[in-house]
């Protein structure tokens, strides 16, 4: 079992929801760092391939394969740290995940507008 497989499994799944329930931000935001500089270094892992490949069609075929390798290593950084921040929330419960989410003005109606029509009819349609 990979990383991957294990992250999204559902003892893994439970796991990373305790654990942003129970660690304070700063030392959840420390072992995220720890995991995504382990995953950071394992370019041969599928995730690492994947996240470098993008990385090179976002910054160009002239970008050095040091420079790609660091771009890749702070969007795991940045993962890393994300996905304890949502965990963490959704260890605080739903009261808490709504207090964290704040919609734009007209955001409401567009989902109330997409709800009534049949399925497969983006948002963006009703922009243009």
């Amino acid at each position: 079992m990979n990383f991957q497989q294990f992250a999204t499994s559902r003892f893994g799944t439970r796991l990373w929801i305790a654990l942003g329930h129970w660690l304070p931000v700063p030392v959840g935001h420390a072992l995220a760092r720890l995991i995504t500089e382990i995953l950071g270094w394992r370019r041969g892992s599928a995730l690492y391939r994947a996240i470098y490949a993008n990385q090179a069609g976002v910054l160009g075929l002239e970008t050095s394969p040091a420079e790609l390798h660091a771009a890749t290593r702070a969007v795991l950084r940045h993962a890393g740290q994300v996905a304890y921040d949502l965990m963490h929330l959704v260890g605080r419960g739903e009261a808490a995940i709504r207090a964290a989410v704040s919609w734009e003005q007209g955001v409401r109606e567009h989902l109330e507008a997409a709800r009534g029509r049949p399925r497969g009819h983006g948002l963006w349609l009703s922009s243009q």
